[in-house]
Parts: C-alpha cells; structure tokens; sequence
C-alpha cells in the first residue's frame, strides 16, 4: 500500500502562520547582500518554518548551462552553511534539470514513474521543483523531495512559485547594486585615470609654456641687444670715416669702396645675429660659415675659397661683432697687400681655446706668399683696434706644421663679458 502524506498534519494550511512565516522570510531578506543570503534564507528560514523535510536551491550558471548546489535543508545539510555531496547538473539532466532548461514548475506525485529522476542523496518518491526567474532569466532552481508519495499540492506550488518570484525580484535587486559598485569602480577608476593622463598633460603643457616664455623673453632680449650694438657700431661707423678722413687728405673712389665694404659688413654681421636669435642657433661654426659667405659676395675683385674651422661652440654677441669685424678687416688687408684683382685666392681660418681661457684665431693661404712683404706689411689702425676691443695681441708668425700652408695672422684673443 501506497505512503500518502497526512495533510492535515501541514502547518501551513493555516493562512494567519503561512503569512507570518512569509513576511519573516521577506524581513530576513530585505538586507541580504549576496545571492547566498538570499538561497540560505529560503531554506533554513523559510522552508524550516514550514517543517518541508528536503529543500535544495540550486544557482544558474546560464554560460555553462548547468545549476549547482548552493544552499540546503534537510539531510544535505547537517550543520551551519555546510552541503554533503554537492551537487551539480546540466541543463535538462534530472527534474530540477528539466526545470532549469524549460523554466517550467514540476511536481512529481510519484518520482519512480518519471523517467527525469536522479536520485541525489537518498531516494524519495515525490518532488517539487520550481525556477527563479525575472523576465525570462533564469537565476536559480528550488527544489524539493519527500519521502512520502504525492505530498505535494497545488498549495506547495503556488506558495514555492510566490517564494521563488520574492527571492527572484531580490536576486535581480542585488545583481543590480553589484553592477551599480562595479560601474562605479570602474568609473572611479577611469576618473582617477583621466585625472592622472589630465594633470599630465597640464604638467607637460605648463612645462612647454614656460619653456616658451624663456624662449620668446631670450629672443626678445638678444633682439634689444642686437639693436643697442646696430646703436653702438653706427658710432663706429662715423669712427672709421673720421679714420680715413684724418689718414687721406683727399677721398677717392677706392677709399669711398673701402667705407661702403665695412659697412656692408657690419650690416651683413648684424643680419647673422637676427637669423641666429630668430632661428634659436648660437653657434659659432654656423655663424663663421654666414660671415664667409657674407665676405666672399662682398669681395667679388678676387675669386675667395675659404674654409672655416673651430672647436670653440660659443661666444657672447659682445666678443662675435667685435670678432666678425677683425675676420673681415684682416681677409681685406690681406687680399691688398699680398695679392692682385682677379687671383683666385684659398684661406683657412680657424679658432681654438688656449690654456688661459682665450682662443687663437689664425689666418692662412693656400697661396704663395712673399715673406718679405709679410713682415714689412703695416698693420692698418682699426684692425689694431679689433684687437685692442678684443684684449688680444698679435703673435710673431713661425711656420705652420702643414707644407702647403703659409700662416698669414696669429692673433692671441680674449672673449668679452
């Protein structure tokens, strides 16, 4: 003979106890945390209250189409948070498999004539399995097995499927405010991240600002002193006419040449310094290479190859006026003195540091030179005064180690603050 249930024995046929043990269930909820909380609640809270003898909640994994054990009662479920045999189905596999897939309630009157049963701890012959779902996802299954045939009742069913839509609406709650943290961690983060990549980015652009700033009040300084020496050497200009008036009584076209040349150079020097501030270039070899090519176009009676060399970067704008001046004077007096219109004439010049923080500027030809009229040569007044500006002096002339070189100028000179 068949074991039939004693239903009048069921507590909960009593609506007042059914509702107390509900809003009990909902009150223990209210502040879960965790899907856990939310599983243990039904059943250590809730179906213990009812005095069901099995209940297992099983947790969706939808990517791997399984359910696992998550919470139990009953025998699963000796002590604490704690199930034996844990228990893990694909979709489709046994009744809360079944369930699972098709998210559908089964209740099972007799489970020896469903062919979906497994058993899982022990062999009971009636079940109830009903899914958590919101809104056609599925978060879970709840089921439950007695040992008694067809205990289960249209009531068990409409009082799981209401357990089971409270803890889905919970579930959903809680997923909700774990995406909510997530998102706000992330935005946290990529905030931190925008912040961090933004004061990087202010740092750089205050650093290049700045370095603008420095730049531009440079450039703006060295064009005010490169005005106030076009001031100063336009003094020197009425100096060089006052020279040449005081040595020639009478002034002929070569002499009128002379002052137009010098002029032309001192413009030419000027015009170097511009494009060198303009261009942020100070160094001295770029600007030897301008003042050559400035003097070649300027000395058009001779065809002039001439090679610069230095191992000096750098001087003042005071000591490069000054310096590209004498070059000039002494590459003129020389070409005068040494040789006629229409030589093709080869120079070198070079400038390298001595050992008492001046510099040696020579002078020298590819071409034969008469010795005679080297040491004869009279060294005009401005070039002395060059030098004088300077604080240099010219040395005695000795042989050059090259053989095919005749040493023109050595000037011993100093650089000015």
């Amino acid at each position: 003979m068949k074991n039939k249930a004693n239903k009048t024995q069921i507590p909960y046929r009593d609506s007042e106890f059914l509702l107390k043990v509900i809003h009990n269930f909902i009150k223990i909820t209210s502040s879960a945390e965790t899907f856990q909380e939310v599983f243990w609640a039904i059943t250590k809270n809730f179906m213990e209250s009812l005095q069901i003898e099995d209940c297992v909640v099983y947790e969706a994994l939808p990517r791997q189409r399984k359910i696992i054990q998550r919470a139990a009662h009953g025998a699963k479920n000796p002590n604490g948070e704690v199930i034996q045999n844990l228990l893990t189905l694909d979709y489709g596999v046994g009744i809360a498999g079944w369930v699972a897939e098709n998210q559908k309630t089964v209740c099972s009157p007799n489970n020896l004539l469903d062919e979906r049963y497994i058993v899982d701890d022990a062999p009971r012959l009636s079940e109830i399995s009903v899914p958590i779902q919101f809104n056609g996802e599925l978060f879970g299954v709840i089921d439950s097995e007695n040992s008694a045939e067809n205990f289960y009742t249209e009531q068990h069913v409409q009082l799981f499927e209401l357990i089971a839509e409270l803890a889905a609406t919970l579930l959903v709650r809680i997923r909700q405010k774990e995406e909510l943290s997530d998102l706000k961690s992330e935005l946290e983060r990529l905030l931190e991240k925008e912040r961090k990549a933004l004061g990087e980015a202010i740092e750089t652009v205050s650093e290049k600002v700045i370095e603008i700033q420095n730049q531009e009040e440079k450039k703006v300084l060295l064009i005010r002193e490169v005005h106030h020496r076009v001031n100063n050497n336009l003094q020197i200009l009425t100096s060089l006419i006052n020279i040449y008036l005081n040595e020639n009584e009478e002034i002929d076209k070569e002499i009128l040449f002379e002052i137009q040349q010098k002029i032309q150079t001192l413009s030419a020097i000027h015009l170097i310094l511009l494009k060198s501030v303009e261009n942020n270039k100070e160094s001295l070899q770029d600007y030897l290479l301008d003042l050559i090519a400035s003097i070649r176009y300027m000395n058009q009676r001779n065809y002039l190859l001439i090679n610069a060399q230095t191992w000096v970067p750098s001087f003042s704008m005071n000591t490069l006026i000054p310096l590209g001046m004498l070059i000039n004077e002494l590459i003129a007096f020389s070409l005068k003195q040494f040789w006629t219109i229409g030589e093709s004439v080869e120079l070198n010049i070079s400038l390298a540091s001595n050992k008492n923080n001046g510099f040696f500027l020579e002078i020298s030809s590819l071409n034969p030179v008469n010795k005679e009229q080297l040491i004869l040569a009279t060294i005009p007044t401005l070039i002395e005064a060059f030098i004088h500006q300077l604080g240099g002096e010219i040395m005695p002339l000795v042989e050059t180690s090259s053989m095919n070189s005749n040493l023109l100028w050595k000037v011993l000179l100093n650089e000015i603050d």
